[in-house]
C-alpha cells in the first residue's frame, strides 16, 4: 500500500447504487486505505478493494436515540484513526447529505487536527430527479420530515418539495428496518402538509434502486391518504410533492 499523501480519514459516498456508482476517485482512496467502516450492504464488494472492512449495522440498529448511536460510531472510527492514517467511513449516497455520523467525524477531526478528505457520491436527490423526471431548476425545498413538522418550517407550494426520512417520522429511536407502523403515526405530517396543499393534492412516495434486494419503488397518493398508506412508507423512502400549478 502506498502511503504517500494518505489522509488520516476519508468520508466516502458510494452513490445510491452502491458499488455500481462508486467513483474512480473513491475507488482509488479505498484501495489505499488500511481499514474501512461502512453502513451499506456492500460488505463483499468493499472487501474486494480493501481486505479490512467493518460493517457498523449491528451498532446502528440498536433502538437507542440517534444521537447516542451516531456519537458511538464516530468515536469508534476516530479511535482507529489514532492508530494511523488510511481509515475510511463509507455510506450510500453522498457522505455529507443527511449523515450526522460524518458531520460528527468532521467535528472530531477538526478538534484533533486530523487530515480528512470528503469524496462525494450520487445522492438520493440525484436519483429522485432521474426517477421522477423533474427539473430542480424550477425551485427546490428539502426538509427532513420530523424537522419540517416540529420546527414548523414554511413550505412554498409553488416549487418542488422533497421530504426526506419519512420512514423515521414519529419515532424517537433507531429501530430495526421496516418495524411495524401503527395507525396514526403519520397524522401530524399529513395535517402539517394540509396547511399548504389541498387534501386531494397528489404526492409520491419513492425509493430509488440501490442495486441490492431493495428495488425502485413509487406510489402516488393524496395528501389526505398519507397515513392510510403507512405500510408503504418504510426506511429509506422519500416523499416528493409536486408544485401547485
Amino acid at each position: 500500500m502506498n502511503n504517500d499523501n494518505l489522509a488520516d480519514l476519508y468520508l466516502i459516498g458510494t452513490g445510491i447504487l452502491g458499488m455500481r456508482q462508486i467513483s474512480a476517485e473513491a475507488y482509488d482512496a479505498l484501495s489505499r486505505c488500511r481499514k474501512v467502516f461502512h453502513l451499506t450492504s456492500n460488505q463483499e464488494g468493499l472487501k474486494m478493494i480493501c481486505p479490512d472492512v467493518v460493517d457498523n449495522a449491528g451498532e446502528y440498529w440498536t433502538g437507542e436515540r440517534p444521537g447516542i448511536v451516531y456519537k458511538r460510531i464516530a468515536d469508534k472510527v476516530v479511535a482507529e484513526v489514532k492508530n494511523g492514517p488510511g481509515v475510511a467511513n463509507v455510506i450510500y449516497g453522498h457522505p455529507l447529505f443527511f449523515d450526522d455520523i460524518n458531520i460528527e467525524l468532521i467535528r472530531q477531526a477538526r478538534e484533533l487536527d486530523l487530515n480528512y478528505v470528503v469524496l462525494p457520491g450520487i445522492s438520493c436527490l440525484d436519483t429522485l430527479s432521474t426517477d421522477l423526471e423533474i427539473d430542480y431548476g424550477d425551485g427546490l425545498q428539502v426538509y427532513e420530515a420530523q424537522d419540517l413538522v416540529f420546527n414548523e418550517h414554511p413550505l412554498n407550494p409553488r416549487v418542488h418539495a422533497v421530504i426526506l426520512q419519512i420512514g423515521l417520522f414519529g419515532t424517537q429511536n433507531l429501530t430495526i428496518p421496516n418495524a411495524p407502523c401503527p395507525e396514526g403515526r403519520f397524522s401530524l405530517l399529513q395535517q402539517y402538509l394540509e396547511k399548504y396543499y389541498s387534501p386531494d393534492h397528489l404526492v409520491t412516495i419513492a425509493f430509488s434502486d440501490r442495486g441490492d434486494e431493495w428495488t425502485r419503488f413509487q406510489l402516488q397518493c393524496r395528501v389526505s391518504e398519507i397515513d392510510a398508506n403507512r405500510k408503504n412508507i418504510f426506511k429509506g423512502t422519500t416523499m416528493y410533492i409536486p408544485p401547485v400549478r
